[in-house]
């Protein structure tokens, strides 16, 4: 009889060690979980600024004169030393805009214009890049283009 209690007291002690390095384990797997879940962010992202969402941009002429220029501006990220703005229209197969550069704002200046059916949806967004590590992408903004001719001389 005692060697069956000496049993069930060691199966208990057992027992209880186990139940703690059990609880550990999922205390340890549970922080890493928390870990994955939760983003960590190593490198800023840069806030939008102009255009506003939804604005509307400048288009070109039919007789090419009068040049399409759009202004693009983002927040400074601290510590980067290089910005890749990326500009595109849904239709599109290729950006219209896709360049890297040091300065926190852009103008596009282009001779010719954008017909009508390419007016809707256009889409920009920007990224940074920090000790040679680059950004996720800002969260995107949409702007249209005004219809052809709006503002041309003559």
């Amino acid at each position: 009889m005692y060697i069956i209690i000496f049993n069930h007291f060691a199966a208990a002690k057992v027992m209880g060690r186990l139940l703690l390095l059990i609880s550990l384990a999922r205390s340890v797997i549970s922080c890493s979980k928390k870990e994955e879940i939760i983003p960590t962010i190593d490198v800023g992202m840069p806030k939008l600024l102009i255009p506003l969402a939804d604005a509307t941009m400048d288009n070109g002429c039919l007789d090419k004169l009068d040049p399409i220029q759009w202004y693009f501006s983002w927040g400074k990220v601290q510590g980067a030393d290089l910005y890749h703005l990326y500009v595109k229209n849904q239709n599109a197969l290729y950006p219209v805009i896709d360049f890297q550069l040091s300065d926190i704002q852009y103008t596009s200046t282009t001779y010719g214009y954008i017909i009508q059916q390419n007016a809707q949806d256009w889409k920009w967004k920007v990224r940074c890049r920090i000790n040679g590590k680059w950004s996720d992408w800002s969260s995107e903004r949409t702007f249209q283009v005004e219809p052809m001719q709006t503002d041309c001389p003559g």
